[in-house]
């Protein structure tokens, strides 16, 4: 029976000790494990960008054989004579007012 309790006490001890240890090399594993987290964190950035530039320029190549005008603007087509149109539009409204006064 004295044995049993020798042995209990000396592993109670060795766990008691060992814990300190634990405690260490779990904070290491934390440090590596954060590091690692943020590199493969920037790699994912880093490849998730290249794949988003990737489906836009195949998206536009597939927009422009499809004739789909994307980012482009239309040429703005421009009334040569709609100034003038606009002037004669008024004086003819003036002028029908005027004879229907008489």
């Amino acid at each position: 029976m004295g044995q049993l309790a020798d042995l209990l006490e000396e592993a109670g001890k060795q766990a008691k000790g060992a814990r300190g240890d634990v405690k260490s090399s779990l904070h290491c594993l934390r440090d590596e494990a954060q590091t690692r987290g943020e590199s493969l964190l920037e790699e994912a950035k880093r490849q998730g960008l290249a794949l988003l530039a990737i489906a836009a320029r195949e998206g536009m190549g597939l927009a422009r054989d499809y004739g789909v005008p994307i980012l482009q603007r239309k040429p703005r087509r421009r009334m040569r004579w709609g100034w003038g149109l606009a002037a004669l539009a008024v004086v003819g409204i003036g002028a029908v007012l005027l004879l229907d006064r008489n």
